[in-house]
């Protein structure tokens, strides 16, 4: 059997270096020049997903240092993208709702990685795509096994 492990090597460090890249130099959003984190980008989408989500549930969710969160969400409601709102059963908490602008974005950005993945899939038979996602679900599997022990 051969074994591609250097070619897989290779391209995962590279992936790697264009992430840090990414997140480095933020991604550009063509509509108003604006740029996003990585870490900026993942809370716009767990805000999407969750319509409405407490600030604690955000930290749960994403596993990343309350600090770092703070600061991108902060840069995120300075943007008028999303808002803190009390929480109605507990005062002391609040939730993360996103703005009019806030839903806009996130559709965009959702439409942006949707296009993205139908365009890297499309040549692709089914076998193919199986295997991807056999790949990277046994990658997750590993990462969560050894890294969250």
């Amino acid at each position: 059997m051969i074994s591609f492990y250097s070619e897989i090597e290779n391209l995962a460090v590279k992936l790697l270096h264009k992430m840090v890249s990414f997140d480095k130099n933020k991604i550009k959003y063509a509509n108003k020049n604006e740029k996003f984190s990585v870490l900026d980008l993942l809370i716009l989408n767990e805000v999407g997903e969750n319509k409405s989500i407490s600030g604690l549930d955000l930290l749960k969710r994403i596993e990343i240092d309350r600090g770092i969160v703070t600061t991108s969400l902060n840069h995120l409601i300075n943007l008028n993208y999303i808002i803190k709102e009390k929480n109605n059963e507990d005062k002391r908490k609040y939730n993360l709702n996103f703005t009019k602008e806030g839903v806009n974005i996130f559709n965009k950005l959702s439409k942006r990685r949707s296009d993205t993945l139908e365009f890297v899939l499309k040549d692709m038979s089914v076998n193919e795509q199986k295997t991807i996602l056999k790949f990277l679900s046994k990658v997750n599997q590993l990462t969560v096994e050894k890294f969250d022990s």
